[in-house]
């Protein structure tokens, strides 16, 4: 194999290297954005499902202070 040939190869090889190790940064950075995400929208969810339990509680509470004062 002549030496031009073997140095494109190398060449490309190495810019094969790089594509995939940057590919990979961003794609462990994409998976961090994403769990982030998701997390925010359990935590709307968990504050939702508090504040109707606790209007629940408030209710049941206050009619059965109702009844009894």
């Amino acid at each position: 194999m002549p030496d031009e040939e073997r140095t494109m190869i190398e060449r490309e090889l190495a810019e094969i290297k790089t594509m995939l190790k940057t590919s990979i940064e961003q794609g462990k950075d994409h998976e961090n954005r994403l769990r982030a995400l998701e997390s925010v929208n359990g935590k709307k969810w968990e504050n939702i499902s508090a504040s109707i339990l606790t209007a629940i509680v408030v209710g049941i509470v206050g009619f059965f202070l109702g009844k009894f004062i």
